[in-house]
C-alpha cells in the first residue's frame, strides 16, 4: 500500500572550493546576532518555547560544525507504566486507526527509563530495508526497537507533521501468525493519523522517511 518505484538520482560529483574564511561584519553581522538574540528571547518566553527544542538544538549544533543538517529530532522517553494496549487505545480514543495486531501480547513494552533521542531522516528517494539501514548507519544513527517505535507514536506521534507523512521504523520485524514480517510505522498526516504495520520486504516509496536513534557521545 506505501510501496511505490521511485526514480532514483545519480550521485553527482563535487568538486571542492577552496575560498577564505568571510569576515562577517556590517549589516550581516548585526542581522546573524540579531537572529541568535531572538532565539534566547523565545526560550525564555514564560509560557514556554513554541517550536521543538529537540530540533533546535540539532540545528545549532549543525550550524557550529558548518553541516547545517535539516533533519528532525525529538525526545522521547523510554519505559514507564503505559502498555502497548493502553498507547493504541489513546490513539482510538482520539478517532484514529491502529492496526489490530498493535497489542501488548505482540509488541510487549517493558518498565525502565531512558530519555533518548529518535531522528527522522529523508532519504530523497524510494528505499529498500537493506537500503534504508545503510542510511541508518551513513547518518551515524541506531537501528529503532519496535519500543522506539510505539513510544514515539504515544508521545510524538499524534503531534509530528511533515513534508512526508510516512515514519518508517526499520525494527528487527514481527512476525504475525501466518509468518509474515511486520514494522511499525505512523502516519503522521494530520487529516489521516495512523498507527499500522507495514511489510518490509519490498520497497519504501519516496513519500516516507527513516526514523533511526541517535547515538550517545561517550562520557
Amino acid at each position: 500500500m506505501f510501496f511505490g518505484y521511485g526514480r532514483r538520482s545519480s550521485p553527482l560529483a563535487e568538486r571542492e572550493i577552496v575560498m577564505a574564511n568571510p569576515i562577517v561584519e556590517g549589516e550581516l553581522y548585526g542581522t546573524l546576532t540579531g537572529q541568535l538574540f531572538e532565539l534566547g528571547r523565545q526560550l525564555r518566553q514564560p509560557n514556554g518555547y513554541p517550536f521543538n527544542p529537540f530540533q533546535l538544538k540539532l540545528h545549532l549544533q549543525a550550524a557550529i560544525e558548518g553541516k547545517f543538517g535539516s533533519g528532525e529530532v525529538y525526545g522521547v522517553k523510554l519505559g514507564g507504566q503505559t502498555t502497548t494496549d493502553q498507547i493504541a487505545q489513546q490513539w482510538r480514543e482520539a478517532g484514529l486507526y491502529v492496526n489490530d495486531y498493535v497489542t501488548q501480547a505482540n509488541f510487549p513494552l517493558k518498565p525502565h527509563a531512558e530519555d533518548v533521542e529518535i531522528e527522522v531522516i529523508d532519504p530523497g528517494c524510494s528505499f529498500t530495508e537493506e537500503e534504508g539501514l545503510k542510511l541508518l548507519e551513513t547518518a551515524g544513527l541506531d537501528r529503532p526497537t519496535e519500543e522506539h517505535a510505539l513510544r514515539f507514536a504515544e508521545q510524538c506521534g499524534r503531534s509530528t507533521t511533515g513534508k512526508k507523512p510516512y515514519v518508517i521504523f526499520l525494527h528487527e520485524p514481527w512476525l504475525d501468525p501466518d509468518s509474515y514480517s511486520h514494522i511499525l510505522c505512523v502516519n503522521r498526516d494530520p487529516e489521516h493519523r495512523r498507527l499500522y504495520l507495514s511489510y518490509p520486504g519490498g520497497r519504501f516509496a519516496d513519500h516516507c522517511v527513516l526514523a533511526g536513534v541517535r547515538r550517545r557521545k561517550p562520557a
